[in-house]
C-alpha cells in the first residue's frame, strides 16, 4: 500500500460516516415531526413498524456478516435467534393493534 492509499481511505471512510450520521439525524428529526401529528395509537404504531424493520435488518446484516466470515458459526445462531425473536415479539404487538 502506498502512503497516499493510506491517508485516503481513513479519510474516505470517515466522510461516508459523517454523511450517514447526518442522514440519520435528518430522518429522525423527520419522523419526530411526523409523529407530532399524528395520535397516540398511530405513534405506536409507527414506532412498533420502526422496531420491526430495524429487528429485520439487523437479521440480514448479521447473515450477511456470517456470510463474509466476520461472525462465527456460534455466534451467528445466538444472534439471528435473539433478533428473530424480538422481531416476532414486535408483530405480534402490531397485530393487537
Amino acid at each position: 500500500m502506498t502512503t497516499s492509499t493510506l491517508v485516503i481511505t481513513p479519510l474516505v471512510t470517515l466522510t461516508i460516516l459523517l454523511a450517514w450520521i447526518q442522514l440519520a439525524r435528518m430522518l429522525s428529526g423527520w419522523k419526530i415531526g411526523k409523529l407530532k401529528q399524528v395520535g397516540h395509537e398511530e405513534q405506536d404504531r409507527i414506532a412498533l413498524e420502526d422496531e420491526k424493520t430495524r429487528l429485520l435488518t439487523a437479521v440480514h446484516d448479521c447473515d450477511y456478516e456470517h456470510e463474509l466470515g466476520k461472525l462465527s458459526d456460534e455466534d451467528h445462531k445466538v444472534m439471528r435467534a435473539r433478533f428473530e425473536a424480538d422481531a416476532i415479539a414486535v408483530i405480534e404487538k402490531l397485530k393487537k393493534l
